[in-house]
């Protein structure tokens, strides 16, 4: 998509569904009321690019990250070594800043204000932003460090992020007072400061500011609709008839347009019967993934036993929520689920931390230790031992009980099953038998010690690597603007690669990655059309086109993705764009799940909390449907030993190499 305009895939989802809810009528049981559609700048207090006495030079890239930004292609190098001149200015000496002055101070409102600015950066620590209140006549300052070199992602803050400065007796500075807050809702500033902190003194140093503004923003407004259903644990609120703000809930659920015939009425505590069954019968009425995962439950099975709980007046109360539970779980499938979340006395939700020092790893239906977290295990356990049993049960009939638990086809369920078959709380013991060269042994593993992690498994983040002069290895670990920051960063390196390698492996999804995807088309491509069941009448098909970027091509690169069943959703819809579209091989030792739709929260009473998809469909642009399917490779590498996974001898990526070599 143009990095100019790239309109983000996700944001436009949002917008269509709000359209969908938008355009719906609202009926009875439901009241009615302004909600949230989205933000607008409203009036520029103060912008560095309509300031004159700021010269902007070229070959400074910027891109837009969001509706509050835009694409800029200069920067503006204001930093210089010198004193500020305001005798009240909290640090003494020459510093590496720059300040400007407002003659008629600015209005600083704590509900709708916000400072905004995103720069480059080199040989920098890190940075301060004061101000200076004109109606205390006190310093205010907000500090910012620095993770990365190059162009920083960019920096929204409220005004009340910023703290007073206080000098003590040692000539340090605390913090004690915001700038604006609920009790002080308004300020008014005159002078603004930035103070940058250089690595080492002797190296020159950048700070190149890309945009600088200052402005207040609107809430665009529009009729929606608000439900009990959305109340968050059973907010105590909507027991009192009052409404509560979908925005301080989970953003789906806003978008939620299914309920408008439900009528909710409360007695006793708890939400009449009447109304439950109504909702889930029209959720399983629409629900559009029936046999998609070979569970045998069609949509007119599933309704009659729906019919039967309806009509068993015996099931009522806390019966009548595990008889639904166990109803929706018994499909399997992973787009509808009901969960049950403990909560404490004032309804907040007890998390119960599971974790697993030892990994595992399916080969030729052999259950083998394929990493080991903690540092404190390594001497009594070695990968590439064979697991036999758990706690005295034999593994695989340890895996085939709990598989049962999940959702997805029995390879999906099989492979959550593995992974979370160690997974315990911190007061928890497990009895693992293991073989290694035909010699059993049984290991206790307690789960209340702390964890050290071997540095050969820490380093999971974003990394680029040239592994010959022609190819450039790049791990991708999740999308968000961070990740796309930082490929901007290593733009040139990219540049100057003939083939470049992708590792997606166990990357989650997330945002941006259409704007990565932009990088290597030369014409506008469909990027993947999606479908909503949730309107009244006929679907809304929905098409995503993606432009190619104007000022970054590498469409003449060779381009290789890894993968395995850790790439999910986002991944796996840029992988498929890519192979479409970009010429992409994709290599890999699994296939992905074929995780794409999003999925919408309905809290219940008595805890529980109904996921079901929000999307019905998200279709390639060849028309082709991976949900529930998943990603092959076009290169299946095979395993024969955990060696042969990452970290250590990491086949995937060596046969990646010799693919490109050959």
């Amino acid at each position: 998509m143009n990095i100019l305009c790239n309109m983000n895939i996700k944001r436009s989802i949002k917008i269509a569904i709000f359209f969908i809810i938008f355009c719906m009528s609202v009926c009875c049981g439901q009241s009615s009321k302004l909600g949230v559609m989205g933000s607008t700048i409203n009036k520029i207090l103060f912008s560095i690019r309509k300031n004159s006495n700021c010269n902007f030079k070229n070959d400074y890239y910027f891109p837009e990250y969001s509706w509050n930004d835009s694409s800029l292609c200069r920067g503006k190098k204001v930093i210089s070594k010198r004193k500020i001149t305001d005798t009240n200015f909290p640090l003494n000496g020459r510093l590496f800043c720059w300040d400007i002055y407002f003659p008629n101070p600015l209005r600083i409102e704590n509900s709708s204000t916000e400072f905004y600015h995103k720069i480059f950066i080199k040989n920098c620590d890190s940075y301060s932003i004061y101000v200076h209140s004109s109606l205390d006549r006190k310093w205010y300052i907000r500090r910012y460090n620095i993770n990365f070199e190059g162009y920083q992602y960019p920096n929204v803050d409220k005004p009340s992020a910023w703290q007073e400065v206080e000098e003590d007796a040692s000539n340090n500075y605390s913090t004690i007072k915001l700038l604006v807050s609920d009790s002080c809702k308004i300020n008014f500033i005159d002078h603004l400061v930035f103070v940058v902190y250089p690595q080492k003194k002797h190296i020159k140093n950048k700070f190149i500011i890309g945009d600088l503004k200052i402005y207040n923003y609107k809430i665009i407004y529009s009729k929606n609709v608000y439900h009990p259903f959305f109340s968050l644990y059973n907010d105590e609120k909507y027991k009192e008839k009052e409404e509560l703000d979908i925005f301080t809930q989970n953003y789906y659920q806003s978008m939620f347009p299914l309920l408008n015939d439900i009528k909710i009425c409360f007695k006793d505590d708890s939400v009449e019967k009447e109304s439950i069954i109504r909702l889930f019968q029209i959720l399983l009425e629409r629900y559009p993934y029936y046999n998609i995962y070979g569970n045998g439950k069609d949509k007119e099975k599933i309704l009659n036993e729906l019919k039967t709980i309806e009509q068993n007046t015996s099931i009522m109360g806390e019966s009548l929520f595990y008889s639904l539970q166990r109803m929706i779980n018994s499909m399997k499938d992973p787009h509808f689920k009901m969960v049950k979340i403990k909560v404490s006395k004032n309804n907040t939700p007890i998390e119960e931390k599971n974790r697993s020092p030892i990994k595992l790893y399916n080969i030729h239906n052999h259950i083998f230790i394929a990493a080991i977290i903690d540092t404190t295990l390594e001497k009594q356990i070695k990968i590439g031992m064979e697991v036999l049993s758990l706690n005295g049960i034999p593994i695989h009939n340890y895996i085939d009980s709990l598989s049962n638990r999940y959702q997805g086809d029995l390879y999906s369920r099989e492979k959550k099953a593995i992974s979370h078959s160690l997974s315990r709380l911190n007061s928890d013991t497990v009895v693992i038998e293991v073989c290694d060269n035909n010699d059993t042994t049984k290991i206790q593993l307690k789960y209340n010690t702390k964890c050290s992690t071997p540095n050969r498994l820490k380093n999971n983040g974003y990394i680029t690597k040239s592994l010959n002069q022609n190819t450039l290895y790049i791990r991708i670990p999740s999308w968000d603007q961070e990740l796309y920051t930082r490929i901007l960063n290593d733009i040139e390196q990219i540049k100057k690669s003939k083939n470049l390698i992708l590792d997606l492996r166990n990357n989650p999804g997330g945002g941006f990655e259409d704007r990565i995807a932009s990088m290597f088309i030369n014409r506008p491509e469909i990027y993947c059309h999606i479908r909503f069941p949730w309107g009244k009448g006929d679907t809304i098909l929905q098409t995503f086109l993606l432009k190619p970027n104007k000022y970054i091509n590498l469409s003449d690169k060779k381009i290789i993705i890894l993968i395995n069943g850790g790439t999910v959703c986002a991944s796996e819809l840029f992988c498929e764009f890519m192979r479409e579209k970009a010429n992409a091989v994709i290599i890999g030792n699994e296939r992905s799940p074929g995780a794409l739709s999003h999925m919408l929260s309905v809290n219940l009473p008595n805890g529980y909390i109904l996921q079901t998809s929000l999307c019905s469909k998200i279709i390639m642009s060849s028309g082709k449907d991976i949900e529930g399917i998943g990603i092959n490779p076009d290169i299946w590498v095979p395993i024969a030993t955990v060696n042969d996974l990452a970290p250590y001898q990491d086949k995937v990526l060596k046969l990646a190499i010799y693919y490109l070599k050959d």
